[in-house]
């Protein structure tokens, strides 16, 4: 039995990239803007590029890793019966890629499992194709998208493997395959082959059962404006958790033998080596250590800060190691502050105070307040907000402005669970706007969340019926509130459900609002444009939550396309029939 693995879902992450041709004939900087619409593709002009596909046919704009779009691909395959089989089999793949105006530039058709490996910097000559044919033929083929076998290797496995997987590992110096079989009995095992860009073997100091890209942690640390790879390898677990080498861009070990690695960002390392662990850089030294005392910096060199948790110490470091906050006190957390282009301009603590002669009704602690704090890039004390909390519950959300100014920057208290209403703090605790919404005796579960733009307060919130009806459907009411920064509250032209900032990827600036209509026991729903003076300027069923250069995704009337921030369309086409 088989997985179904093309992996378009790792288009934009997988591979690094050098030089190599061929390339679009027009410099993808002066392409138009490219939007795919399933089966059809359509440029900023309002001119479809590609389509309408065949049936079960696809486009995906491939993008490199810089976020410029490079090409479009047509993937079309068939599967074994996927009504009759549990895990159908691929049979057969067929790759088509455009330039972005809609050029055919290599068309390849294959049979078996295969997987698709998009090179980030856009370079065809190190895109390439992974076939498994390891259940077939009992071995594997990495080929160039013109259908050319670069590697064939021949795999020997055990009698009882139940099912295998082949992925690719690419960067500037070396490719590796990483071949998975599964046992029937739950085991399995891996090999790792690795060979450089001449399809020779790549000699490294060991041989590895698995070589992959560090993850970035979740939840451990977070290297704002990072999004990419930066060429380091977790060689040895699968996993970021267990035995494995740290390598760099050569495949050298920079440090060996570590229970846990994580990737920072920049060149900073996050590893757990026995008893000892912390952050190293990437010449295997430890620049931190848990239980080191934040030093007072005179600012922060790179701009760039790592947030790090030890167990239930957290930490705020700087590239070089050097803690800016931290340890944590309990019951404290850290949060680097960044506008919309992700540069950091203020941290943030936030600390749950409580009153240890009193417990509430689970015998926990009573909490009593709220205490937040803001500081400067190298750990200064700015000021502290205080929300006073007394026992009764209340989920306090801070949304940071996105042009980065402090003073529009806003708390909302949501105490609809136990008071009814909510509110809105600015940044320095002056109350802005409280509105009682509900008897929280009379609902059940009830919450409100908050949206930021440079000049508006949207606060969204809905309440849910105590208990289900005949139907075992729970009612709901969802409402939407506006109110300028200094807490005036702004008329809309009706009741919405729902409203949102517009985010233009282009620059990252919000271009708009979209509202929506939706209510308890209606099919039925409608989407608005709104302008930014919250003006309703034009009204469909559907808003895509993406935008690009002012113009949008939407549907309307039995149509889909695109129109600019005005409403009016620049393309549409048929939205296509439902299939049965």
């Amino acid at each position: 039995m088989r997985k179904i693995w093309l992996l378009l879902s790792f288009v934009l992450l997988l591979g690094l990239a050098g030089c190599g041709e061929p390339k679009a004939e027009v410099d993808v900087a002066e392409q138009p803007h490219v939007w795919g619409f399933g089966n059809t593709c359509v440029n900023a002009n309002g001119e479809r590029v590609l389509g309408p596909g065949r049936p079960n046919e696809y486009y995906s704009i491939l993008e490199d890793n810089q976020g410029k779009q490079r090409y479009i691909l047509s993937f079309n395959s068939t599967y074994t019966d996927p009504e009759g089989d549990e895990y159908p089999e691929m049979l057969e793949s067929e790759y088509q890629f455009y330039d972005l105006q809609g050029q055919l530039l290599k068309s390849l058709q294959l049979s078996g499992e295969s997987g698709f490996y998009f090179a980030p910097d856009g370079d065809f000559a190190k895109s390439l194709i992974i076939r498994d044919l390891l259940q077939t033929e009992g071995k594997y083929q990495v080929l160039d998208l013109d259908g050319k076998v670069l590697v064939e290797k021949a795999v020997a496995m055990p009698a009882d493997y139940f099912d295998t997987l082949v992925t690719l590992c690419l960067s500037d110096n070396f490719l590796v395959v990483n071949v998975v079989w599964y046992n029937k009995d739950g085991t399995g095992d891996s090999l790792a082959d690795v060979y450089d860009w001449q399809w020779r073997p790549y000699a490294l100091d060991e041989a590895y059962p698995n070589i992959f890209y560090v993850d970035y942690p979740f939840g451990l640390a977070y290297g704002y404006g990072s999004y990419y790879y930066d060429g380091y390898f977790r060689a040895g677990s699968s996993s970021s958790i267990g035995p494995c080498s740290l390598l760099d861009k050569q495949g050298q070990v920079i440090i060996a033998d570590v229970d846990e690695l994580y990737y920072l960002g920049g060149d900073m390392f996050w590893v757990q080596k026995g008893e000892l662990r912390g952050v190293i850089n990437n010449q295997g030294e430890f620049v931190f250590q848990p239980g080191q005392a934040a030093a007072r910096v005179s600012g922060v060199e790179s701009g760039q800060l790592f947030y790090l948790r030890d167990n239930q110490a957290y930490y705020i470091i700087d590239a070089s190691g050097q803690p800016v906050l931290g340890p944590s006190a309990d019951y404290e957390q850290y949060t680097i502050l960044a506008d919309y282009q992700y540069q950091p301009l203020y941290l943030m603590s936030a600390l749950r105070v409580h009153d240890a002669e009193r417990r509430d009704g689970n015998g926990d602690l009573l909490q009593v307040e709220n205490l937040l704090t803001f500081y400067d890039l190298a750990g200064q004390q700015l000021h502290q907000v205080t929300f006073p909390m007394n026992g009764v519950w209340g989920d306090i959300e801070f949304d940071f402005a996105p042009n980065g100014d402090l003073q529009r920057s806003c708390f909302l208290i949501d105490r609809l669970d136990t008071e009814g209403k909510y509110q809105v703090y600015d940044a320095y605790g002056n109350l802005l706007a409280e509105k009682p919404v509900c008897q929280p005796e009379e609902w059940g579960d009830c919450y409100a969340t908050m949206y930021l733009s440079n000049d508006y307060v949207i606060v969204n919130y809905v309440l849910y019926a105590q208990e289900p009806d005949e139907d075992d459907w729970y009612y709901f009411e969802e409402h939407a509130d506006v109110y300028r920064l200094d807490g005036q509250p702004v008329t809309l032209e009706q009741d919405y459900s729902l409203i949102s900032p517009i985010v233009d990827e282009a620059d990252g600036r919000i271009i708009g609002y979209q509202a929506e209509v939706r209510r308890a026991l209606s099919e039925e729903n409608s989407a608005y444009l709104l302008d930014e003076d919250m003006q309703q300027i034009w009204a469909g069923q559907n808003i895509y939550p993406t935008a690009w250069g002012g113009l949008l995704q939407v549907e309307q009337g039995g149509y889909r396309g695109l129109i600019d921030r005005q409403g009016k369309w620049l393309y549409q086409e048929p939205l296509p029939e439902e299939e049965d």
